[in-house]
């Protein structure tokens, strides 16, 4: 049986990897963004930039969890 904090790393490693993917679809989903972008679009954006620092996690957890 998975332990809860087995599940937690597991869930958390899903949402890096969901983020890394997102991540990676920024720069077809807004060309640019303007001085005048709405607050949704720059909430999105700084969302979507978190993908390098997804990526760590994604690696780090992987190689705890195997190991």
């Amino acid at each position: 049986m998975i332990s809860e904090r087995s599940l937690f790393l597991h869930l958390l490693r899903i949402l890096s990897a969901f983020i890394v993917v997102l991540g990676h679809t920024k720069e077809f989903l807004f060309v640019h963004m303007n001085e005048n972008a709405n607050l949704p679009e720059k909430i999105i954006r700084l969302f979507l930039s978190l993908g390098s620092a997804a990526v760590l996690v994604f690696f780090f957890l992987s190689g705890y969890v195997v190991s």
